[in-house]
């Protein structure tokens, strides 16, 4: 696959005066999804080229992967102005580009690093949180962007959510988890424990609504079917319950 062939710069692209970067590497095999292109990947043309880069690689290698190996992109392919992170609007923007960067690639897994890639592979309307959602895997469909034809099967690919590397470089103390999801990516193909969201306990209302999104969000995600545990289900708020009840009824969760 040449690079000429990837798509570029958005039709509505909000940011038009800025250089674009594209993706770059070893189509059919493992992705790794950044956020946008800074400084020194403008200069030399290839994602993840800067300090972030050299983390990134460097635990790729020991892990065992080599960058060699993989092929690289950032969910939004232009560079803001001052380095800012992209926006929603950027994010939603360049989607249907991405998909159609994924579709040609064909990557067997995808590592999404950072809540900026995290959002663009949910296509979620607003940010969503990395450290809620890192090392866990999760099913992500591609192939199926509303702008692109309906005759597209589309495809699901595993997907993993980790630290950005710069964010180790700010903070060292997440490199253990970022090193360690990187691993988990690198040996599975599936997501591979169902969520056990154990002794969920709640003695008010403020507690239950808590639970209740928490247990949503895991319903959702596409990782399997969730296992609820109460310690007394007499303490328990009735709407509580109540959706515990209908996720169980749907099947989206078992209840004991």
């Amino acid at each position: 696959m040449s690079r000429s062939q990837l798509p570029g710069r958005c039709k509505d692209c909000p940011i038009p005066e800025q250089p674009i970067v594209k993706g770059s590497g070893t189509a059919d095999g493992p992705m790794i999804l950044g956020e946008a292109p800074g400084a020194q990947e403008v200069v030399r043309g290839v994602p993840f080229v800067g300090q972030a880069g050299k983390v990134l690689r460097a635990t790729l290698e020991a892990c065992g992967i080599s960058p060699d190996d993989v092929y690289i992109t950032n969910s939004v392919i232009c560079r803001p102005a001052g380095n800012a992170t992209p926006t929603i609007n950027h994010i939603e923007c360049c989607s249907e580009r991405l998909d159609k960067e994924v579709t040609l690639v064909q990557p067997t897994k995808i590592l999404a690093v950072g809540s900026v890639a995290l959002t663009s592979v949910l296509r979620a309307s607003k940010s969503q949180p990395i450290t809620k959602w890192r090392g866990r895997g999760f099913w992500t469909d591609w192939g199926k962007h509303p702008a692109t034809s309906d005759s597209q099967q589309g495809k699901r690919i595993y997907t993993i959510a980790t630290y950005h590397p710069a964010a180790i470089l700010r903070d060292p103390e997440l490199f253990r988890d970022f090193a360690n999801d990187i691993l988990k990516w690198s040996k599975n193909d599936h997501p591979q424990v169902e969520p056990i969201l154990d002794e969920l306990y709640c003695s008010d209302l403020k507690g239950a609504l808590k639970a209740i999104k928490l247990i949503q969000e895991v319903s959702m995600s596409g990782i399997g079917c969730p296992k609820i545990r109460t310690r007394s289900r007499t303490a328990c708020p009735s709407s509580f319950l109540l959706v515990c009840w209908s996720l169980r009824s749907s099947g989206k969760a078992s209840v004991t």
